[in-house]
């Protein structure tokens, strides 16, 4: 749980889960699920890692065109 008390820092990574306990996939999944904001941006040449993101959620904001979110939104789950 996160104590909202307090303002916190913001933070860069120079890689996925540099400095840190977890890397890869699990950095992300760990951050999203501490509701920290992980953004990406991806377009339409992108749309397999867009879903494996989205089904893994390894992001909760995604800045993208309109075409592509409607081809992800248009494909079944």
């Amino acid at each position: 749980m996160i104590d909202d008390t307090e303002p916190r820092p913001l933070q860069y990574f120079l890689s996925r889960g540099y400095g840190t306990d977890h890397a890869g996939v699990e950095f992300y999944k760990r951050l999203v699920e501490n509701e920290r904001t992980v953004i990406a941006t991806a377009g339409p040449f992108k749309l397999p890692a867009i879903r494996a993101a989205l089904t893994g959620k390894l992001m909760n904001v995604w800045v993208t065109d309109e075409d592509t979110a409607s081809r992800v939104l248009a494909e079944p789950e």
